[in-house]
């Protein structure tokens, strides 16, 4: 600041104190221009000024960034939201997964009805004439063939016990073997969910189920194509041949056996969805309680 007249202190020291006021204001630019002062005689005096301008719409600054510790501190809320989450979700997978389980167990059971009764196809009622002897009635299994005769109790012929079956039959009683054994796999997973992660469980008893299902349903195709056998024809006629039961028809065994494979493919679908899920629909902080919670 040059000064070159005495008279003109007081004027300068104003502008020096208003320099100090704009300058720790926030609504200052750093730049200074030249304040002239044009007096009546004599010369000018040239002051520098810290202009200002003031802006009409202030924005506010972005706020700080949080620091590390207030971003550690999210983390419980997180963990506790995660929590949260994760108790819905199990609520609701439990209930599907004990229908699941229920409707396992009742499918074990059928294929052991499946295996032993010899009830997969029987004679028809027919109507003959007096004077001409009655034709043989009775069912076929896979391992023993049944007639009816004057006793309340059928006289089987087969050896149930030493599960041998009948040698048209081998190849389907042994697909049926193969499908209850897949399936009481399955009912024995059931006691790893306190010990595995769930979706591991489902997915392993979903394949087995899946290979039971396969094995059945093979056993359903190969079962007819053997009809052109020794057994069949002593029962049904000379007119028996594959995928023609002749005087006989399907029974219950096999359509159940049928049924059965619907069921092994429902469940194992069931099964895979539950095992997706378990892991699709949970966060990613909450998927290390997810065997805590199930076993709870």
């Amino acid at each position: 600041m040059s000064i070159k007249r005495a008279p003109y202190v007081k004027q300068i020291i104003t502008v020096g104190l208003l320099n100090s006021l704009l300058r720790s204001s926030p609504l200052c630019c750093h730049h200074s221009v030249l304040l002239r002062f044009a007096p009546t005689c004599g010369d000018s005096v040239s002051v520098p000024l810290l202009s200002c301008a003031v802006v009409p719409s202030l924005r506010r600054p972005p706020p700080p960034a949080a620091p590390l510790e207030g971003r550690v501190a999210m983390q419980p809320h997180t963990v506790e939201v995660a929590r949260l989450y994760q108790t819905e979700f199990v609520r609701s997978a439990r209930a599907v997964g004990a229908l699941w389980a229920v409707c396992t167990l009742c499918f074990s059971v059928i294929e052991v009805v499946i295996l032993i009764q010899p009830s997969w196809v029987g004679t028809r009622e027919l109507h003959y004439q007096g004077g001409t002897p009655a034709p043989q009635s009775g069912t076929l299994g896979l391992f023993q063939v049944c007639l009816e005769s004057e006793w309340p109790v059928p006289e089987c012929r087969g050896s149930l016990r030493t599960l041998t079956p009948l040698p048209a039959f081998q190849s389907p009683a042994v697909l049926v073997c193969v499908s209850l054994a897949m399936v009481w796999a399955s009912v024995g997973c059931l006691c790893l969910f306190r010990f595995c992660n769930a979706a591991t469980v489902y997915k392993i008893c979903a394949w087995l189920q899946l290979t039971a299902g396969f094995c059945l349903a093979l056993a359903c195709v190969l079962f007819p194509d053997s009809w052109e056998c020794a057994e069949m024809r002593a029962l049904c006629g000379e007119a028996v041949t594959s995928f023609s039961p002749g005087n006989c028809s399907v029974h219950w065994a096999f359509v159940l056996a049928i049924l059965g494979v619907l069921d092994a493919a429902i469940l194992a679908t069931l099964a895979f969805v539950l095992g997706n899920r378990q892991d699709a629909l949970l966060p990613e902080d909450g998927k290390d309680v997810t065997g805590f919670l199930l076993s709870a």
